[in-house]
């Protein structure tokens, strides 16, 4: 018998060997590649549940974010305050933007037109309590100090009459009014001197409050 046959002959019993070993085996290589599609099946959920866990994790309402940053400065101002009738205005819209964080957090969707609402308004009552206080340190009996204190007072009563209304659309899902009252009250606080002004956006009214 020549080499080729030899060689055809020997790669015709290392076929048959491991066709042998398979057929002996097959119950285990069976159950190694039922165990193999197990493992992987689990790993490819635990990859979707840590990826669903953070993503909950930096929308959640105590997450960092462009309105949140606001609440320290806020903070820092109502201990600065001593008008009962400002800290109470203070208070209130506290309690509503945590109110609208939580329902931000049951609904994510949400997310988006809630932030923006929120910096806009606590972007803006900051302004207002920063000048507030810095109005109550003016000698009594100034004329002009106890007008701006009352606008801002009313200015600031008006964002805590928007988050309650916002709060209620944001209940009943209406996130386009959400996002056309936010501009509304983007204009007033700008027009009250509360925001940065820019050229495009500026009218140079007083806007009318109810």
């Amino acid at each position: 018998m020549d080499s080729k046959n030899w060689g055809g002959a020997g790669a015709l019993l290392v076929l048959a060997a491991v066709a042998a070993l398979l057929y002996l085996f097959r119950h285990m290589w069976l159950a190694l590649l039922i165990a193999v599609g197990v493992i992987a099946a689990l790993a490819a959920v635990l990859l979707v549940l840590l990826n669903r866990y953070y993503k909950k994790k930096k929308t959640a309402p105590g997450a960092k974010s462009a309105s949140a940053a606001e609440l320290p400065n806020i903070l820092r101002h109502y201990y600065n305050i001593r008008d009962p009738r400002m800290k109470q205005l203070m208070k209130d819209i506290d309690d509503e933007q945590k109110k609208m964080r939580k329902t931000v957090a049951d609904d994510p969707r949400d997310r988006p037109a809630a932030e923006r609402f929120m910096r806009t308004a606590l972007a803006g009552a900051c302004r207002i309590a920063e000048g507030y206080a810095r109005l109550e340190k003016a000698p009594p009996g100034v004329h002009e100090a106890h007008a701006a204190r009352e606008k801002a007072l009313v200015t600031m009563g008006s964002i805590h009459k928007a988050f309650i209304e916002q709060n209620g659309r944001l209940f009943r899902n209406d996130i386009l009014h959400l996002d056309i009252e936010t501009e509304v009250l983007d204009k007033t606080l700008k027009a009250q001197g509360y925001q940065p002004v820019s050229p495009a956006s500026a009218t140079g009214k007083e806007p009318h409050h109810e």
